[in-house]
């Protein structure tokens, strides 16, 4: 079964600033509203690298239920986070072009 067809009387909502998941999301021809969560990066210094993602991704669903509470039975809330890793080690979102190149 198609996921279009499995999901059709579902609401989706994808919980990302990210165009480029936007337009991931869009691709799957599937309707949804796409909104911001705004949640303290924080990741505790002993979580290894390779879980980081999925940690980050879990804190932005609980802070989208804290403020707006329990979702309906039919809504489907999409969260995600990136992270680069080199080596075990996170190297962090790059906050120039030139950075954006290096790694």
């Amino acid at each position: 079964m198609l996921l279009t067809q499995k999901y059709r009387n579902h609401r989706f909502i994808l919980a990302s600033k990210s165009p480029r998941r936007n337009d991931l999301f869009a691709e799957l021809g599937l309707s949804f509203s796409q909104i911001s969560i705004d949640t303290e990066e924080m990741v505790p210094m002993s979580l290894p690298a390779m879980v980081t993602a999925r940690y980050l991704a879990i804190q932005k669903t609980e802070t989208y239920t804290s403020k707006i509470g329990k979702l309906q039975p039919d809504t489907l809330l999409i969260t995600a986070d990136t992270v680069v890793i080199n080596e075990n080690q996170i190297l962090g979102s790059p906050k120039t072009k030139q950075r954006h190149s290096n790694i």
